[in-house]
């Protein structure tokens, strides 16, 4: 049984950088991610996603190295 990792943030605008983490860790073990909401993301870093938490969810869950 592989284990699960457990990644979280807001993920808004996936680039480069984001598919090598998830692909890294992909390696070792199944790769479970947690978003943040559009609400925590304002009062965390000042201003809403440019990409709402439907539209982040559902690009997630077409990457290959998450976890489904």
């Amino acid at each position: 049984m592989r284990p699960k990792i457990y990644v979280g943030g807001t993920f808004d605008l996936i680039h480069a950088g984001h598919i090598f983490l998830l692909k890294l860790i992909s390696e070792l073990g199944d790769v479970i991610v947690g978003l943040n909401t559009d609400e925590f993301t304002e009062r965390y870093k000042g201003t809403r996603p440019v990409q709402d938490l439907t539209d982040r969810l559902a690009i997630m869950r077409a990457i290959k190295y998450v976890q489904r």
